[in-house]
């Protein structure tokens, strides 16, 4: 039997042995514990980045797409779909088309209405398919974004407008500041009113008599919506330029020496278009062409072309529905490969028209000053034909911008 005190002593190193145990066990659990709790924290913050990468790689693919759409609405007025070149894998892309602004009041679900899962799927989706744009003087672009690895979307959608090309539509089919000499047999026509020609000096008839064609009095002006009456058609009145006694008379259908005509020639550039000349091909101009033999090509209807040098223009310009402003710094001519214009055409210089072409909207000549011996020359039979609908749109086709307050956006992580 033990004695009291080494008894004491046995049992004493045994708890010590046992707190000890409990200690390191303690420990263990907490740094266990830690450990787990770092290692779920860092996963967490991983996902956490992983997920802020791919919301990043969404939000930049999807504005790249709407900064390249607003490119290629400020030098074409067409609605291509949009796309990179190529879509390499492992790389976020972009999906952008063009819609009405009609879509812009149209509720969604959620942005599987807006974007598919995947860039290779149908885009644009059925639910924004019927709201395609026809062309880009007001349009929505839609772009989607997706995230290298896919598993991330986001939706843009902001409203663009055309801002106005002109500061005082024509509202007749031909306006010339100089003196005008008709050598052939040109007809005027102005079915919306009764009036066909402006100029500021007194023409000169040396051939057939020009034609100048308004509607029957009393009679209603066509809708702007209804197709221009053609030449030819009954509806017309016809009157000789020849006639000058029907010039005292109130309504004459024509305004020679026109007073708010006689100015000088930045003046009357300023008076229609609203800036300098510098000012506005710096500021309006979507393409430029260098003078010679030119033809405006179907992808720069819809927008402002400087022609700059002395032209001669061929084949047809403009459409009424997507008519064309073009401004020739210079002289210019048309004849027999020149077919027909829509739109407002400004020429700085002299027109000289040959053959039988037909502008539809308003043809407006500076030339080189009313007291100097420029003119403009009209040979063979063109025809000017008033549409103020061609004007009007040709009016509103400047440069594009965002409407104000119109952005909206959707973004999902799967």
């Amino acid at each position: 039997m033990l004695p009291m005190n080494e008894t004491n002593q046995f049992f004493g190193r045994g708890q010590r042995g046992v707190v000890t145990v409990f200690t390191a066990i303690v420990f263990l659990v907490a740094v266990t514990l830690v450990v787990l709790f770092t290692a779920q924290t860092g996963i967490l913050e991983q996902r956490m980045s992983a997920n802020e990468l791919r919301m990043k790689q969404t939000a930049f693919a999807a504005q790249g797409g709407v900064e390249r759409a607003m490119a290629h609405m400020q030098i074409s007025n067409t609605p291509d779909d949009l796309r990179p070149d190529a879509d390499e894998n492992g790389r976020a892309t972009y999906r952008t088309v063009f819609l009405t602004l009609d879509v812009a009041g149209e509720t969604f679900s959620g942005l599987d209405d807006l974007c598919p899962a995947l860039p290779t799927a149908t885009f644009p989706t059925s639910a924004v398919e019927g709201f395609r744009a026809s062309d880009l003087r007001e349009a929505v672009i839609l772009s989607c974004g997706w995230s290298d690895d896919r598993s991330s979307r986001k939706a843009i959608m902001v409203s663009m407008r055309a801002g106005p090309t002109v500061a005082s539509e024509p509202d007749v089919p031909f306006i010339a500041r100089g003196m005008v000499d008709f050598r052939g047999n040109a007809n005027i026509y102005n079915a919306y009113r009764d009036q066909t020609i402006r100029t500021g000096s007194e023409p000169i008839i040396s051939g057939n008599a020009a034609g100048l064609y308004t509607r029957f009095p009393g009679s209603e002006p066509p809708a702007l919506s209804d197709p221009v009456p053609p030449p030819g058609d009954d509806f017309y009145d016809r009157r000789s330029m020849r006639d000058r006694d029907h010039r005292a008379r109130e309504g004459s259908r024509e305004l020679f020496e026109d007073k708010a005509l006689q100015i000088g020639e930045d003046e009357f550039f300023e008076g229609f278009l609203g800036m300098g000349k510098s000012d506005y091909r710096e500021t309006m101009v979507s393409h430029s062409l260098n003078g010679g033999n030119i033809s405006i090509d179907e992808s720069m209807w819809g927008q402002v072309t400087w022609v700059d040098g002395s032209a001669r223009l061929d084949g047809s310009v403009g459409s009424r529905e997507n008519p064309a402003v073009v401004i020739v710094d210079g002289n210019l001519t048309v004849r027999g490969n020149f077919e027909e214009f829509h739109g407002i055409l400004y020429v700085t210089g002299d027109l000289t028209a040959r053959g039988n072409p037909v502008f539809y909207g308003s043809v407006i000549v500076e030339g080189d000053g009313i007291f100097e011996e420029t003119e403009t020359d009209i040979f063979g039979t063109p025809s000017f034909i008033f549409d103020p609908l061609a004007v009007q749109r040709a009016g509103g086709s400047g440069i594009r911008s965002a409407d104000s307050g119109s952005w909206r956006d959707w973004i999902s992580t799967d």
